[in-house]
């Protein structure tokens, strides 16, 4: 009998101990030249269970919502942020205010967090912690400098499919 050839760009199921791992091709990296794979792990014996999360993750491949950023961390996104975005397209001044807000009270708080698994729950954490520390207002400043910096990683990099500051209500100075 022979072996029935997968169409391209199906995806892939792999079994791995006691779970499977689902893929898609997310295209080519523009600066390396390489194509880009999107894995998922799915925590189930059942293979029935890995088609249909393959199947979901092939929904937001087409449909366009497939986060890319893989392992990136917030506080490595935002040290990227700072030197690309910022740093070209602001105002030192600009870039000064955004770099005190990162290493003093955004990297300490969410700096380890994965990009793509930031939850809005972590976000109230952070502004909890600031405002313990220092004004109402110091944390507005925080919190925007935080929301500029995930909404070019939506809309520009396109590393995570939303702003989950936009969950948060802003602190009233």
């Amino acid at each position: 009998m022979k072996k029935r050839k997968k169409a391209n760009a199906t995806g892939t199921i792999s079994k791995r101990g006691d779970s499977y791992v689902v893929g898609v091709s997310a295209g080519i990296d523009p600066k390396t030249g390489k194509r880009k794979r999107v894995w998922r792990t799915v925590r189930t014996t059942s293979l029935t269970e890995a088609q249909e999360a393959l199947t979901k993750l092939q929904h937001e491949q087409n449909t366009g919502t497939l986060a890319t950023s893989g392992d990136l961390r917030v506080g490595k996104w935002l040290d990227n942020w700072l030197k690309d975005h910022v740093k070209e397209n602001n105002s030192p001044r600009t870039h000064q205010s955004y770099e005190s807000h990162v290493p003093v009270w955004l990297k300490p708080t969410i700096g380890n967090i994965r990009l793509d698994k930031l939850k809005a729950a972590d976000i109230r954490r952070m502004l909890k912690n600031t405002e313990k520390k220092r004004s109402a207002a110091t944390a507005l400043h925080v919190f925007t400098t935080l929301k500029i910096a995930l909404n070019c990683a939506v809309r520009i990099e396109e590393l995570i499919t939303q702003n989950v500051t936009l969950q948060v209500a802003s602190p009233k100075p």
